[in-house]
């Protein structure tokens, strides 16, 4: 006589006949039941695995992204240490005379009208020669400053402080690219203290433009107490 079936037995690999959960063996064919035991556990444990790897897959797609990026944006400004922005280099003119400068590139861009197309940064720089003394010389790639030997106006601002007018003028050579900017060390001794400078001047047919420069942290030794002659007082070419 075959046994009745159970609602929740084993089910017979070989007859696929229902058994009770204790049973061992088929009580129609007699196979044994284990395997079918396995093989249910198998199917489970593979259901659950295949959940559980969908999981951390969807939990990866979503959190791994955001986690990189924000850790690199962190570390960039960890590892931005005051004053890294400024370069420093000495060298030495065709006639043997020493020269010191410290160079920062502005943060900002500029784009003028054809022919100076193109995004440009500003350079501002500061320059220590024996026979010049210091001059503090603003700097672009392309276009023309309106300035001439005669002297023109530039408007500083050194972080949230007010609009000072500083007085600049061209190089002997005539470059429209770059500006002495005259009162070098009332300019200086801001810098110093200071952690941003904006500087605006005129520019042919662009009207004024402003360059913003991170000047934190400069490190600069004070000039020689010797100035130049009032023959000496007229700016030199800078040399490239």
């Amino acid at each position: 006589m075959q046994p009745s079936p159970a609602p929740q037995g084993r089910i017979c690999p070989k007859c696929s006949a229902s058994n009770i959960p204790t049973n061992r063996h088929c009580g129609r064919c007699g196979a044994s039941l284990r395997s079918s035991a396995s093989g249910v556990k198998i199917i489970v444990l593979a259901v659950l695995g295949l959940g559980l790897v969908g999981s951390l897959i969807t939990h990866s797609d979503t959190a791994t992204p955001t986690r990189t990026a924000g850790t690199t944006e962190s570390e960039s400004v960890a590892t931005r240490e005051p004053g890294s922005q400024w370069t420093y280099r000495e060298d030495s003119d065709q006639m043997g005379r020493k020269r010191s400068f410290a160079i920062v590139r502005s943060n900002n861009t500029v784009r003028f009208a054809f022919p100076y197309g193109r995004d440009q940064h500003g350079t501002l720089m500061i320059r220590r020669t024996p026979q010049w003394g210091t001059d503090v010389i603003l700097e672009i790639e392309r276009g023309q400053f309106l300035c001439g030997l005669d002297q023109c106006n530039v408007n500083v601002l050194f972080d949230s402080g007010h609009i000072q007018h500083f007085t600049a003028s061209e190089p002997t050579d005539h470059s429209t690219t770059v500006l002495f900017i005259r009162g070098q060390d009332r300019f200086i001794s801001q810098l110093r203290k200071a952690k941003t400078v904006r500087i605006e001047a005129t520019f042919y047919q662009e009207g004024n433009q402003a360059f913003i420069f991170n000047v934190e942290a400069l490190k600069w030794k004070d000039a020689e107490k010797k100035r130049p002659t009032a023959e000496e007082s007229t700016p030199d070419e800078v040399s490239k």
